[in-house]
């Protein structure tokens, strides 16, 4: 073998150690992906179904602040409810004092910022019980920083997947401890709460309509959608949205809406919605089966904190319980 050659068979082996050198690296940063992104034994990328019955367990303990009279008259009770999972959540509900006979309710999850501080944003409340649920997530979502962001994304993705383990375990609690009707339970989610909404609704039947208010199927169009204001560079909003699609793939709304059937489902949109496209409600509204409904209301995505927006939404409701 000539000089030559030995130098060229060389340069392929280096070549050749340094491609499997790399495979490993990455396999190693798959494997540790894999794991910093599984707290409390989450899945990544299989279906996290039983995860989340099983981290919806029993009610165990149960803490109330004394109970506060809004200005309608109706008492707002706020509840903290531990599972026998270990799962807490908080939140509140809102009615009448001393009902004649069991009533409605409507079950809220809205925005992480508002939370279960909804019910006090209702005007009057005498005739139907409202709760509404904090995420399970004690961070700031407003961290800034790659940093301090890559530290609390475990965290974040985990309450995501906990919202719907956490409406199952408060309604443990209402349906056992307040005079609410069990045929008359509305389950709305609102802008990042509707595809939760979906997931809920999908795994527990004893709710009984299933609202998804502004919201949408196909993450990564909605993602890449509300990226273009805050990564304005094309390859970096790639990046992220792809990323942050990935992690939650397994809450695609409408990967779980047709599950709702045989119980309504009702999609109610924004004419003039800037944060979710109409393809992508499209999408949601077509993967759910009847009986199905679809409501247009005029303007722009909902602020539920907006003197009466959440007015709206429970007239919404309350024409049709």
């Amino acid at each position: 073998m000539t000089q030559a050659s030995l130098k060229h068979a060389g340069k392929r082996r280096r070549l050749s150690k340094i491609i499997l050198g790399l495979i490993g690296i990455l396999v190693l940063f798959s494997l540790a992906l894999g794991l910093w992104l599984r707290p409390n034994g989450l899945p990544l990328f299989a279906s996290p179904e039983d995860w989340m019955l099983s981290r919806h367990g029993s009610p165990l303990e149960l803490t109330e602040a004394e109970p506060e009279t809004a200005a309608d008259g109706s008492l707002i009770h706020d509840l903290k409810l531990t599972s026998s999972s270990g799962l807490t959540v908080d939140f509140m509900l809102r009615g009448p004092a001393a009902p004649a006979q069991p009533m409605p309710l409507i079950v809220l999850v809205g925005g992480y910022r508002t939370g279960r501080k909804a019910v006090r944003l209702i005007s009057e409340c005498q005739t139907f019980f409202v709760a509404a649920i904090d995420y399970p997530f004690d961070g700031n979502i407003r961290i800034k920083g790659t940093g301090p962001v890559l530290r609390a994304l475990p965290r974040m993705r985990l309450a995501l997947y906990e919202v719907a383990p956490a409406l199952m375990l408060a309604l443990d609690q209402l349906l056992e401890a307040h005079p609410i009707d069990p045929d008359r339970v509305e389950l709305v989610g609102v802008s990042l709460g509707a595809p939760l909404a979906c997931v809920a609704g999908a795994l527990d039947p004893r709710f009984k309509r299933v609202w998804a208010i502004q919201g949408g199927g196909d993450l990564l169009t909605i993602f890449d959608h509300n990226l273009k204001s805050k990564a304005p560079n094309p390859i970096l909003r790639f990046a992220a949205s792809h990323f942050a699609t990935r992690i939650v793939a397994t809450l695609a709304p409408e990967d779980w809406v047709g599950r709702i059937s045989p119980r309504p489902f009702v999609l109610v949109e924004a004419t003039s919605d800037e944060r979710i496209p109409t393809q992508c409600a499209d999408l949601l509204f077509e993967r759910s089966r009847r009986p199905h409904e679809r409501i247009s209301i005029p303007g722009g995505h909902l602020n539920i904190k907006k003197e009466g927006a959440v007015d709206v939404l429970v007239r919404i409701v309350q024409d049709r319980l």
